[in-house]
């Protein structure tokens, strides 16, 4: 995606839920002013994410260094879980932690817009983290803050290599997404 566009979704993504789709109508309008009508048409068709989405998404430019460690703790634990039980027990340990922590994280962030987390939406937020962290894609669209769905919870099968992140029978290796996650919350301001 050209950069221009790549900023204008970092800066719709970042609007509160309830501007975001008067903030898209008129980016797309910008855009459509400009000549560039099938970016303009592509804009117009993302979603108002929901409010647990929208929390999730900020976590990248919160909490992007937490945010890699979680990346880095999921990808250690499906490293270890054949090879060293005991370490990949400390892995999971470390990734439930830090799961948590952006979880709760996502809940303030949703409480200063004035949004009430229920159980229901930390089990949004934590499945969303979950299941994007163990697909690449979604991973890396997650540290970009641009997630534009829900995701489910992997099973266990993702673990052992045999889930939506496998790429040709193999599990991706995150811990590079993760390290690059690490140096773009170094960049970030704040």
């Amino acid at each position: 995606m050209e950069a221009v566009a790549a900023r204008l979704l970092d800066q719709l993504y970042a609007v509160q839920p309830s501007a975001f789709t008067r903030e898209r109508n008129a980016k797309a309008a910008a855009l459509e002013k400009a000549g560039r009508r099938a970016e303009a048409r592509a804009l117009r068709q993302l979603r108002r994410p929901p409010a647990s989405l929208w929390a999730t998404n900020r976590l990248a430019y919160v909490e992007a260094k937490r945010l890699g460690a979680f990346l880095d703790a999921v990808d250690r634990v499906r490293r270890s879980q054949l090879r060293d039980p005991r370490a990949a027990g400390e892995a999971m340990q470390r990734q439930r932690a830090e799961l948590r922590a952006l979880a709760d994280r996502a809940r303030e962030l949703l409480a200063e817009q004035g949004y009430r987390a229920t159980a229901a939406t930390d089990r949004r937020i934590s499945n969303t983290l979950l299941g994007a962290a163990v697909d690449r894609r979604r991973a890396q669209d997650l540290w970009r803050g641009r997630l534009t769905d829900e995701l489910s919870a992997p099973g266990f099968e993702v673990l052992s290599g045999a889930g939506r992140s496998t790429v040709a029978g193999r599990s991706p290796d995150l811990s590079n997404l993760a390290d690059r996650a690490r140096r773009a919350a170094r960049r970030r301001p704040g």
